[in-house]
């Protein structure tokens, strides 16, 4: 059913044309009369001149009511086009996820030209602080890499809009008070975020959504994009077909994987992600003491599978898991508190008790940038995807595999 301002703006559409047909009507009569009509003869000028009007009584009332109605129709349109365009089909239609939060952002679920989705309404004035803005190019970089076949392991964008806070409906609920808002609509995906399926999932499946996410990662790092917040509640599953195509160089040449997918990754939240030659205002304070900056695959993927390690209670998982990252790391990388624990820090070892592992040339090198733990304690996506147990899942190239319009 479309929303009442839909329905309303419909009508007054269709009412407009039938009162200008009317007008049409009434102007042809009026300026050029009807030969033979004993009423308009009454009215025709003197001298032989053109038909001018008709009696008042039996034709005024019409023009009077086709005035009116098209300044209604006037008064309503603008009514309607001061509605955001988000909001001009959502109308009453959504509900409210969250209004707080340390972004200080409202998120509603709703539905706009019949399709799921999230809009995220955050203060303009505040927006490149919060990392928002960066968020935002994050969202219209991903799309592409969509598009151009890198990945499918992303949340899409469906459109971004600054709205002024007369031209959103009073109903909505709105973050800290500000003149212009920011409004990011993205698809909805139906389905759980990893953090709350996971105890329940297979180990093949989790094998899956490692192997998606560590191939996305690496599709985005080439495309100078690091998401520096990958926990498993900011990736979510989306009911996936049987298989999916993927191809990666590995350290041999191309290689292309049948990955089954009954759970296909989406990964979203960007307000921490960081685009090469761009960096993100909103982490640039803590640059200099976490993992949080620089487009390194390396840290997501790091703190991707410590999060599945800490909270799988699949012993297979957390063997595999053991097999990529040394368990030293992964035990001294335990965050204090349920908060970093779901990623609200990130991790920090460079002066922790496994920076003598790597070589002295690599640990001196990694530990002065701007990341840790040090690059040789942690795994690449590479590394994860031609692990002996994807083996099973080689095939022979396919045309349309996830990633093969790169130029590789």
């Amino acid at each position: 059913m479309k929303p009442i301002t839909s329905i309303w703006h419909t009508l007054t559409i269709e009412t407009h044309y039938l009162h200008l047909a009317y007008l049409d009507d009434y102007l042809h009569l009026a300026y050029r009369g009807v030969a033979g009509d004993p009423l308009l003869n009454q009215h025709k000028k003197s001298g032989g001149g053109p038909y001018l009007g008709h009696p008042p009584h039996k034709y005024a009332p019409c023009f009077v009511a086709t005035l009116v109605n098209a300044l209604l129709f006037i008064f309503v349109q603008n009514q309607v086009n001061m509605v955001c365009p988000p909001f001009a089909e959502l109308g009453r239609n959504y509900r409210v996820l969250s209004d707080k939060g340390v972004s200080e952002t409202t998120v509603l679920f709703g539905t706009i030209e019949k399709k799921s989705v999230v809009l995220k309404i955050f203060a303009q004035s505040t927006s490149t602080k919060r990392g928002l803005q960066t968020e935002l190019k994050i969202y219209k970089k991903v799309l592409g890499l969509v598009r151009k076949h890198w990945t499918p392991n992303v949340v899409r964008l469906v459109g971004d809009w600054v709205c002024a806070r007369d031209e959103i409906p009073p109903h909505v609920p709105l973050p800290k008070y500000d003149s212009n808002y920011g409004v990011l609509v993205t698809e909805r995906i139906q389905g759980p975020s990893l953090g709350r399926k996971l105890a329940r999932l297979a180990d093949k499946d989790v094998y899956s959504i490692i192997f998606q996410t560590a191939h996305a990662l690496a599709m985005l790092s080439l495309a100078g994009i690091r998401h520096a917040d990958l926990h498993i509640d900011n990736v979510l599953l989306a009911t996936g077909r049987g298989h999916t195509e993927y191809v990666f160089r590995g350290q041999h040449g191309l290689v292309y994987s049948l990955v089954p997918t009954q759970w296909m990754v989406k990964i979203f939240d960007w307000d921490h992600g960081d685009l090469a030659n761009d960096p993100n205002p909103a982490t640039a304070a803590v640059c200099r003491r976490a993992d949080m900056c620089g487009v390194n695959a390396k840290a997501d993927l790091f703190r991707f599978l410590h999060f599945i390690w800490h909270e799988t209670p699949s012993r297979g998982v957390i063997a595999f898991i053991e097999s990529l990252v040394d368990p030293l790391l992964l035990q001294a990388a335990v965050p204090d508190g349920l908060y970093e624990k779901r990623g609200g820090e990130a991790h920090q070892f460079c002066r922790g008790p496994l920076a003598d592992e790597c070589p002295a040339r690599a640990t001196a090198k990694q530990c002065l940038g701007k990341w840790s733990p040090p690059d040789c304690l942690m795994p690449s996506p590479r590394r994860v995807m031609e692990d002996p147990l994807y083996e099973q899942w080689r095939s022979r190239p396919v045309a349309r595999a996830w990633g093969s319009k790169l130029k590789i």
